[in-house]
């Protein structure tokens, strides 16, 4: 695997974490995987847990939900 992105939670936890790219498996994989995953389910903030359409971020995150279900 290589690294392909650094990154940070600027939702939930803050953390810093990277993606990798698989290339056997043509994906990219968090790397390493957060401590407390329940942390991201609980909140609020975390968008795609939300069927809201009130900002563009909702918005566009409707669309590709209804996009990739179609596909």
């Amino acid at each position: 695997m290589k690294s392909y992105l650094k990154t940070r939670d600027f939702s939930v936890s803050q953390e810093e974490f990277q993606l990798v790219y698989d290339e056997v498996n043509d994906w990219l994989a968090t790397y390493s995987v957060p401590g407390n995953l329940d942390s991201y389910d609980q909140s609020g903030d975390y968008i795609s847990h939300t069927d809201g359409n009130h900002s563009l971020i909702e918005r566009l995150d409707q669309f590709g939900k209804k996009r990739n279900l179609l596909w």
